[in-house]
């Protein structure tokens, strides 16, 4: 189960957040299905299953033109199942995705382990990143006045303070 072999996307980190590889994956696999989607699009198009699967890539949202379930067919038909993702079932436009177990189980507990026994800052560093790092956020907190009334204030600050807040 190695990272290397990867795309490379911006945003991705399989390093620090093995659910970004198995999305690296399946959108590897849309790219070779359909050349014409280059694999930071697919990427984007892999989402977050809310269940029965894991992952869900919503064909019409890649504007291909046609009937979104004869390229959901098509992929279908194309795809065979590997050492990272297990099943593919289709529902209309959308291709459904389950993790293979057993490799999910590694790799999660093979990158808890090296991010926090085996880093190189020999510190801990499972649960950090880098992400939205010199980017700003803003916060907001309700404040209840009566039992009718609520504002927010917002605070606009880098994102990295946001830790350092306390309410």
């Amino acid at each position: 189960m190695s990272f290397q072999n990867l795309p490379s996307v911006p945003g991705a980190q399989p390093e620090r957040c093995v659910l970004d590889a198995f999305r690296l994956i399946i959108a590897q696999k849309l790219h070779q299905v359909f050349p014409n989607l280059t694999v930071e699009q697919a990427y984007d198009g892999v989402d977050y299953s809310k269940k029965d699967s894991d992952f869900t890539v919503a064909i019409p949202r890649f504007k291909m033109g046609g009937k979104p379930t004869e390229w959901t067919e098509k992929f279908k038909n194309e795809w065979t199942p590997d050492e990272w993702v297990d099943s593919l079932t289709v529902n209309g436009p959308f291709l459904l995705f389950k993790c293979r177990t057993d490799t999910l189980t590694k790799v999660v507990l093979g990158q808890v382990d090296r991010l926090t026994r085996h880093t190189a800052s020999g510190k801990p560093e499972y649960g950090s990143n880098d992400a939205g790092k010199g980017k700003k956020v803003v916060i907001g907190r309700i404040y209840h006045i009566n039992a009718s009334i609520f504002f927010i204030i917002c605070f606009d600050m880098p994102l990295v303070q946001r830790t350092n807040l306390t309410f």
